[in-house]
C-alpha cells in the first residue's frame, strides 16, 4: 500500500479533531452566554410566541422557540432547495 507517513486514511471526517471543548469555551473571558429564553420570549402571552428580527440571533439552535423562529422563512438550510438546486431539472 501507500506510506501515509502512519496517518490512518478513513472516508469520514472527524469533525471533533482539534475542537476545543464547550467547557473550556465557557470559561475563556472573552466569552459571552446567551441569555436565557424567559428573557426573550415572554410565553404568559399565549401559546405562539412571536420573535422579532431582532431577538432572533439570541435564540438557542434547536429549541422550541428556534423552531418556531425559523418556520416560514428561508434559510441558508434551505436556500439551495428554495433555488431548486435539488430538483431533477437543475444542471449547470
Amino acid at each position: 500500500g501507500r506510506n501515509t507517513g502512519g496517518v490512518r486514511l478513513q472516508r469520514v471526517p472527524n469533525v471533533r479533531w482539534r475542537a476545543i471543548a464547550a467547557v473550556t469555551l465557557r470559561v475563556h473571558p472573552r466569552y459571552v452566554a446567551l441569555p436565557p429564553v424567559e428573557y426573550l420570549c415572554d410565553e404568559t402571552k399565549g401559546e405562539t410566541t412571536v420573535i422579532d428580527d431582532d431577538t432572533l440571533p439570541f435564540i438557542r439552535q434547536h429549541t422550541t422557540q428556534w423552531v418556531a423562529a425559523r418556520a416560514g422563512r428561508v434559510t441558508t438550510s434551505t436556500f439551495a432547495l428554495a433555488l431548486g438546486f435539488w430538483s431533477e431539472d437543475f444542471s449547470l
